[in-house]
Formats: C-alpha cells, structure tokens, sequence
C-alpha cells in the first residue's frame, strides 16, 4: 500500500492530506465523536474544497462495493467515497476516512498503483 509514509514530506499533496484530514477530525471533535464511520462522503468533499483552495483539480470519486468501483480489501468490497486530485502529471487518491477500514489516519495512493490493499476503483 502506497500511504503518506512513502509521500515525500514537503510535497502539496502530503500537506493538503494533512490538513483536511486534521480538519475532519476536528469537525468531528466538536460534534463529539472521532469516529469516521460514515463520513467518507462529506470527507470526499472536504478533500476536495481543499485542493481546490490550493489550486488543484479535485474531484470525488467512488463506488457501491459490487458492481461499480468501491474500495477493495481482503475481506471484499466496500461502498466507499475518496477524493481524486491532479499534481502535476501525477494523479493521486486521497482517503481521509480509511480508519472506518481500519487503515491508518489518511492514504494517499497513487492512482495508477494497482499493488497492496486497499484498492481503489473509481465506478460510473
């Protein structure tokens, strides 16, 4: 799995990662939870008004789990939101709602990194 960890540190994408996903946790926070369970959607759109506000192509993508993209683990498919966004020539996937997997706080994978788990199927 390609995750913040292998994202060079000073990159735009690692800091905007960084930042809409303290940002969710706060929202959050204030409402009395720290559970992402849920939240992928409006963490999707979060994402993106934060690239956007940097410049940058975002858009949210997803699928239902079955039939039409999702995101993919070892135990299947789930119904699932992330956000897409252009740097540069590089596209990446970013999920600041992954712990609801239980995977780390965020991921960001490049979208053409089709190895490790989870994978990211964009559906129609």
């Amino acid at each position: 799995m390609t995750d913040q960890a292998s994202i060079p540190v000073d990159t735009p994408v690692l800091a905007l990662a960084t930042d809409a996903y303290s940002s969710l946790k706060n929202i959050l926070n204030d409402n009395g939870t720290s559970d992402t369970t849920g939240t992928c959607m409006f963490a999707s759109l979060l994402v993106c008004e934060f690239a956007h506000r940097r410049g940058m192509s975002a858009a949210v993508r997803g699928g239902n789990g079955t039939d039409d993209g999702g995101i993919f683990n070892e135990s299947g498919g789930h119904g699932h939101y992330w956000c897409e966004v252009s740097a540069g020539e590089m596209i990446f996937y970013i999920d600041i709602a992954a712990e609801q997997f239980g995977y780390p706080s965020f991921i960001i994978k490049n979208a053409n990194d089709v190895s490790g788990w989870p994978r990211y199927i964009p559906g129609d």
